[in-house]
C-alpha cells in the first residue's frame, strides 16, 4: 500500500511539474521577449519538461506494473488508453519544435 501512495504521489508530482513547465514555455515564447538569455531559458526549460515527461511515463508504467490494481484491470480501462494515447499525441507534437529550436 505504501508503494502505491507513493507512485501515486511521485506521478501526480510530474504531471504538475510537466504543466508547470509547458505553461512557462508558452509564456516565454513571445516575439517581444526573445533575446539570447530567454533562449538560454527556453532551453533550460524544454530540458526539465522532457524530464517531467520521461517521469510521468515511467511512474505511470510503475503503477501498472506494481500497483495494487494490476496490469489486468488498467488493460481494459478506455480511458487509460484515451489518456496514452493523447500523451503520445502532445510528445509528437513537440519533438519537431524542440529539434528545431535547439539548433
Amino acid at each position: 500500500m505504501t508503494t502505491e501512495a507513493l507512485l501515486s504521489y511521485v506521478h501526480l508530482a510530474a504531471i504538475f511539474t510537466l504543466i508547470v513547465f509547458v505553461s512557462s514555455e508558452a509564456a516565454l515564447c513571445r516575439s517581444e521577449w526573445l533575446n539570447a538569455q530567454v533562449v538560454e531559458r527556453l532551453v533550460t526549460m524544454d530540458r526539465i519538461y522532457g524530464i517531467a515527461a520521461l517521469a510521468v511515463l515511467v511512474t505511470g508504467v510503475l503503477r501498472i506494473t506494481l500497483g495494487v490494481k494490476g496490469a489486468g484491470w488498467y488493460a481494459g480501462n478506455w480511458l487509460l488508453w484515451l489518456k496514452v494515447a493523447l500523451f503520445a499525441a502532445a510528445a509528437l507534437m513537440t519533438i519537431a519544435p524542440t529539434r528545431q529550436f535547439l539548433r
